[in-house]
């Protein structure tokens, strides 16, 4: 009966989550920019500008005649105020602001054109993209002056690539004339560490 206060029982809870991780947002909607975006890389309804590919076009070293005639003919539809801003020596490419300007592309495979449009439309190559051409995503990010996606694909080509007294020296020369800073790093750290084999190899 003590603890009655005017007749009243009253009872003090008190209360400690367990649980240490935080309440689940999955229910806030995303921004959905990136996913527009993307929705209007190759809508030729609004584009203005159409990159072709010939018949035979891009890098066919080591491809018979016959499998270069294979190729399909492949036109991407994008946008020149997209390119002008992340992708900046596309647009250059332009030499008409009327109508739909189509751009013929040679010296590059499609699919890496491809990637390369996916990343200037905010998307996320994949991890296979740059395992397996780490290299020409650089080289196709340097001569579009893309220069985030050139310092991503060097990130993946030094992880990916195999460094030896054979290719170091074509390495090297690669990285200084791309201006490959990690990749120039990573080939003088091999050379430090094996000078005696390359010099042996270099004297051959």
């Amino acid at each position: 009966m003590n603890a009655l206060e005017a007749g009243v029982l009253t009872i003090k809870v008190r209360m400690r989550r367990t649980d240490s991780n935080p309440p689940s947002l999955s229910f806030i909607a995303e921004n959905p920019f990136i996913s527009v975006m993307l929705k209007m890389s190759m809508d030729e309804e609004t584009a203005d500008v159409a990159f072709e590919f010939e018949d035979g076009d891009g890098d066919q070293q080591g491809q018979t005649a016959q499998q270069s005639l294979k190729m399909p003919h492949v036109k991407f539809h994008e946008h020149k105020f997209i390119s002008k801003q992340c992708a900046p020596v596309l647009p250059e490419l332009c030499t008409s602001d009327e109508g739909l300007t189509s751009i013929p592309i040679s010296g590059i495979e499609p699919e890496i054109f491809r990637v390369v449009l996916y990343y200037v439309y905010g998307g996320k190559p994949t991890e296979a993209d740059f395992k397996s051409h780490a290299k020409e995503v650089i080289d196709a990010a340097d001569r579009f002056g893309i220069v985030n996606l050139r310092l991503e694909a060097e990130v993946w080509y030094v992880k990916t690539a195999t460094i030896d007294v054979g290719n170091v020296v074509v390495l090297f020369l690669y990285a200084d004339a791309m201006n490959c800073a990690l990749l120039k790093e990573t080939v003088m750290d091999f050379i430090v560490g094996n000078g005696n084999d390359v010099l042996q190899k270099a004297a051959l």
